[in-house]
């Protein structure tokens, strides 16, 4: 089934030289298989699938048959879990139409997704870029700043705000 559907791909660069627990923690042997473990172990439990590639970068996909608020809504929650775990690794957070294949998606988003990981990369503060449809996925909980083009995922805010509703039923 080659259907393309929306997905939102959490990308992080560099994973082995900017984590967890040890400051300069390699990317092979065993520190480096923990971290794996804790970042797919994380991701998963955001209802994610993630694949480490050959240059030490990590996409984690969160797909499905959901409502594209709630795909937004686990990815953001991902990305900031994932902001945890790696203090400074550059992480972008976009969202558009992918084929999902038995491993990564494919097609536009994960040019978009490169993008705002170089951009999030070359900024002088470490943060999570998101694009414009992440960012209109996301509701008021959800901490941003920055201009359209260059906006900033910070935080999820403690209180719980009003959700949204239909006819009196949340969703």
């Amino acid at each position: 089934a080659t259907e393309q559907r929306l997905v939102c791909v959490v990308m992080v660069a560099e994973v082995g030289t900017h984590g967890g627990s040890a400051p300069t923690l390699p990317s092979t042997g065993a520190l480096g298989a923990d971290l794996h473990g804790e970042l797919q172990a994380l991701s998963r439990a955001h209802g994610a699938e993630v694949e480490f590639l050959a240059d030490g970068s990590m996409v984690a996909t969160v797909a499905g048959q959901g409502v594209p608020t709630d795909l937004a809504e686990r990815a953001g929650r991902l990305a900031l879990a994932i902001r945890g775990v790696l203090a400074d690794a550059p992480i972008a957070l976009v969202a558009g139409r992918g084929v999902v294949t038995a491993r990564l998606p494919a097609g536009a988003v994960i040019d978009r997704g490169v993008d705002a990981l170089l951009a999030s990369g070359a900024s002088a503060q470490r943060e999570i870029r998101i694009d414009e449809l992440v960012d209109s996925l996301l509701d008021e909980r959800f901490q941003r700043e920055g201009p359209k083009d260059a906006r900033r995922l910070l935080a999820v805010r403690p209180v719980d705000l009003p959700r949204r509703t239909l006819l009196g039923i949340s969703v």
